[in-house]
């Protein structure tokens, strides 16, 4: 596939969106790449947790659709929730159609989410955390400038626990200087120039 960047947008999840992104969190393909939906899951409970809302909730989900050449083709979720010195968490998570993998589509929808988010705060503090086997998201994270770090005794617990002890987990982390100096975003550093915030 040729990809040109216009082709790849994102936007809020919609509700006829539900389904697409519940059939794709139950594609086999996926599976061993992430937690499975549980019994209790569908397309409705789905939409229920992650319909738009604020642009940075305190706490909460949200649900971005990926578009390519506006046709659904993955999404972004993130959860939202506070660190302890007050600042803006949220944990990222993704899955693409795998029709469209290899293609960077990605990397290009994470990084208009962070530019889209950083604009608003910079003081921001992004999480993802990944099987150790799926080298896939593991590429998306590294070339996006997230840097890797240890699990929190009760991260590591509650992993072990969804697992049974059958997957490693690895966690990694990103804010505004390390996606600015890391990455090299020519949308990092606009954002750095035109918001006067001070490093």
């Amino acid at each position: 596939m040729n990809l040109r960047q216009s082709q790849v947008t994102i936007r809020d999840l919609l509700k006829e969106d539900a389904k697409l992104v519940f059939d794709l969190r139950c594609d086999p393909r996926l599976h061993g790449m992430q937690y499975a939906p549980s019994k209790m899951e569908s397309a409705e409970t789905l939409f229920a947790i992650m319909k738009p809302g604020p642009e940075i909730p305190i706490t909460g989900f949200k649900c971005s659709a990926i578009l390519v050449d506006g046709a659904f083709a993955g999404n972004i979720s993130e959860a939202y929730s506070i660190t302890n010195l007050g600042k803006p968490l949220i944990q990222l998570g993704w899955n693409l159609v795998p029709e469209f993998w290899g293609n960077g589509i990605m990397v290009l929808a994470i990084e208009r989410l962070l530019q889209k988010r950083f604009s608003k705060r910079q003081d921001i503090v992004f999480h993802a955390f990944v099987f150790s086997t799926n080298h896939r998201s593991i590429r998306v994270i590294e070339k996006l400038g997230f840097a890797s770090t240890k699990l929190l005794f009760l991260e590591w617990l509650h992993h072990l626990y969804l697992t049974r002890g059958k997957k490693r987990v690895l966690k990694y982390w990103l804010n505004f200087d390390l996606w600015n100096s890391r990455a090299n975003h020519d949308s990092a550093l606009a954002i750095f120039e035109t918001s006067g915030w001070n490093r």
